[in-house]
């Protein structure tokens, strides 16, 4: 039971409503008064958020508290576990149960006493099916969002690879997935290590100015090891010649001083050198030691020489830069290894020279042989090998410098691939989609299953028949005819309701014929309610468009269907009770409204409110004030509103011009009426012309008109140049009234 109101806010005109200290509580009977548009509907609104456990669609950040009967807070947080039972009867409700073109509509679904059992177990299998449909929409919503965070994810990595590899073309998440889909497995395969990846990038980055020229192989011409065995044989020999001096071949300076001399003092008598006599016999000795086969000797060692020194090799420094970056790795290890192999090999061959030359100065004395090591020509070999392989693919990589670039960027998306796979935990969460899949296909089946026995257990009783009985019962009391009635028809094998005059679809009904057959299917529909004691019941101005003899009837049959007598077990005395846990009534009709308070129960179960417009967006709930509640009737009620403003010196107080526009309005319909009760349909402007003339007439109900209607709050609220003659329409009709005394007088006698 709602106990009480605490605030409204964000609710339409209830921007920032909170209740007074003094507002009563609620009760059994709750009758709400208010003109239209000061948000009686709004309020029902609320109700019906309760009834439906969600939020309105047209204020979805709305909040309201309400105080239970256990003293627990019902808010927006809450009301969705917490709400008691509640229906509504609103405009709402017409709109979306009704149909007034000629359409069919869900029936209202009573079951007979024989169909109890039935009914029973479609209640269990629809809570079934429900269950089924919550965990099929749970295990969906967890898969969409798994799929809309891979989708999210493959849209990122997809757009990051494509501005990595600076890819022209599109390259969408539906590229990524053909790049997984020919991921080798294991996926980690695909993995590069940072060095590859950061060499393959620069291919792949790479343009045409990028693509090196191609670089000859290197090669060091060596060998020398069969030359260096022949220079020391030569080294090794001898030579034994029988004219030899002896003191020359021990003094190979000496020797060769001389030698030289010999060739200098070729054909002379004296001496270059002393300017003595040169001795023929000395001469000829000298020339038996410095023999043809001495000088054949020393012409070897001199073409050995000349042969040792063309052996030096030489080598160019290989620039790393000349290579692409992935064949660099050991390039100036390999260059150093061959310089250093190279000098040592070079160091090898100066120092034969150095010994030829020896021997060849002193050919007589024995000079030792110098030994030969291949292993730096070895190692040339091997890194010359390793150095020409880089090159040979360095080469290659030119001739297929734009395959070598597609090829990086394939490998390069595989690895990216690759890495959003594992970095994201993809596979895991296809195999929770996977299982969630199956969850959703297993809630289906038993769902599926389910219905078609619920459909069995529906077609084995008829349901809205009974409904139909009793709601075209309800409409031939309202309108006191048969004319309307609810016909059930079958429509894609479900049984609808469908309007029907005398036989044909009921087209083109009146408002007040739409008004009895709405609320008649209000009251039968809550028949679908097991127990009517525990409901909550909100009835928004049920009897709008209708005239007296119906406001009457509507009353009549509230009365009838929400209230009956009981008899007290204690001392017997029968007192009335309200058939459910609530009953709140709103509406705009003061005659309505009278009726209403006469309504069973007394003061103590019921409570009296009124709705009231006090600015242009705001709206506020009040205990109904004394002088409301004192009018039974809605002419003596209408002029002490507009006798209040008459009297009141502050005219411009927003609150009471908000109710004096529809006050004045409705209170001239009667009073026009009443002088002139035509037969004809007549309108009030033609009646109010004829009484107090055409010019009087038309300033009072051209204000009247403009803020009596739908948007009269907003254009008083913009202070409408209008606004001053409110005041002067209400000073001519008070004249006129005053000049029908008798009336006038009587009136006074009701607001005194």
């Amino acid at each position: 039971m709602l106990k009480s109101l605490k605030k409204i806010q964000s609710f339409g005109v209830y921007n920032n409503f909170s209740s007074s200290a003094d507002l009563s509580d609620f009760n059994d009977k709750n009758i709400i008064y208010g003109w239209n548009y000061s948000g009686k509907t709004t309020f029902s609104r609320i109700f019906s958020t309760l009834e439906h456990r969600n939020a309105h669609p047209d204020y979805p950040a709305g909040k309201f508290t309400f105080e239970l009967g256990d003293g627990t807070k019902l808010d927006e947080n809450n009301f969705k576990d917490i709400a008691p039972v509640v229906r509504v009867f609103n405009s709402d409700f017409i709109e979306n149960n009704l149909s007034w073109d000629g359409e069919s509509f869900n029936p209202i679904l009573l079951l007979g006493e024989d169909t109890i059992e039935a009914e029973k177990k479609i209640d269990k299998y629809e809570a079934l099916v429900e269950r089924c449909r919550t965990g099929y929409k749970k295990k969906q919503d967890e898969d969409k969002e798994i799929d809309k965070l891979i989708s999210s994810l493959k849209t990122n990595t997809a757009k990051q690879i494509k501005n990595t590899l600076n890819i022209v073309e599109a390259y969408t998440a539906a590229h990524l997935d053909k790049t997984i889909a020919i991921l080798p497995t294991p996926i980690n395969q695909s993995l590069l290590s940072d060095i590859e990846v950061s060499s393959k990038l620069k291919m792949a980055l790479s343009t045409n100015s990028d693509r090196l020229e191609k670089v000859k192989n290197i090669s060091v011409p060596l060998g020398a090891g069969e030359f260096f065995d022949k220079c020391n044989a030569k080294l090794k020999e001898t030579p034994a010649f029988s004219s030899v001096i002896e003191y020359l071949r021990d003094n190979p300076s000496i020797s060769n001083w001389i030698e030289t001399g010999l060739s200098i003092n070729e054909g002379k008598e004296s001496c270059e050198f002393c300017g003595g006599k040169i001795d023929e016999e000395r001469i000829k000795g000298f020339k038996l030691h410095f023999s043809k086969d001495l000088a054949k000797y020393k012409g070897e060692l001199k073409g050995l020489i000349r042969s040792a020194e063309k052996l030096p090799m030489a080598y160019v420094h290989l620039n790393e830069n000349q290579l692409y970056p992935e064949f660099r790795a050991n390039i100036n290890e390999f260059n150093s290894n061959i310089e250093t192999s190279i000098k040592n090999y070079n160091n090898q061959i100066e120092e034969l020279i150095n010994r030829l030359k020896e021997k060849h100065d002193a050919p007589f004395l024995e000079v030792n042989k110098i030994s030969y090591s291949k292993a730096h020509e070895s190692l040339v070999k091997d890194s010359l090998k390793q150095l020409n392989e880089a090159i040979d693919q360095s080469n290659k990589a030119t001739e297929d410098f734009d395959g070598q670039k597609k090829k990086a960027i394939d490998e390069l998306k595989k690895h990216y691939a690759a890495t959003f796979l594992i970095d994201n935990k993809i596979e895991e969460k296809k195999s929770k989609r996977a299982l969630y899949s199956s969850h959703k296909e297993k809630y289906r089946n038993i769902a599926e299953n389910l219905k078609a026995e619920i459909q069995e257990l529906q077609a084995s009783i008829s349901k809205a028949q009974k409904g139909r009985e009793i709601i075209n019962e309800y409409i031939s009391e309202f309108l006191g005819r048969d004319e309307i009635r609810i016909d059930v028809v079958e429509i894609d094998g479900y049984e609808r309701f469908r309007l029907s005059r005398e036989g044909s679809i009921a087209k083109n009904l009146s408002e007040g014929e739409k008004s009895a057959i709405a609320f008649s299917f209000f009251l039968t529909k809550l028949g679908e309610i097991k127990e009517l004691n525990q409901a909550i019941v909100y009835i928004d101005d049920p009897i709008s468009s209708l005239d007296s003899n119906h406001i009457f009837q509507v009353n009549a049959l509230i009365k009838e269907y929400f209230f009956g007598k009981v008899k007290n077990p204690d001392n017997g005395s029968v007192q009335w009770q309200c058939k459910c846990k609530q009953l709140f009534i709103s509406t705009h009709n003061f005659e309505f409204f009278s009726l209403l308070k006469e309504l069973p129960l007394g003061n103590k179960k019921s409570a009296f409110f009124q709705i009231k417009r006090v600015s242009g967006k705001e709206s506020k709930i009040v205990n109904l004030p004394k002088s409301i509640e004192m009018y039974s009737s809605e002419y003596h009620y209408l002029f002490s509103i507009i006798h209040r403003f008459h009297k009141s010196e502050d005219k411009e107080n927003l609150e009471l011009l908000l109710s004096i526009p529809n006050a004045v309005r409705r209170f001239v319909e009667l009073y026009t009426y009443s002088r002139i009760p035509s037969f004809t349909r007549d309108t009030v402007d033609q009646r109010a012309e004829q009484l107090f003339g055409a010019q009087e007439s038309k300033r009072i109900l051209k204000v009247l008109h403009y803020f009596s209607h739908l948007n009269n709050i907003e254009r008083l609220a913009n202070n409408s140049d209008l606004i001053c003659d409110i005041g002067n329409a209400v000073e001519d009709i008070i004249k006129h009234l005053q000049a029908d005394k008798a009336h006038y007088e009587a009136l006074l006698t009701s607001v005194a």
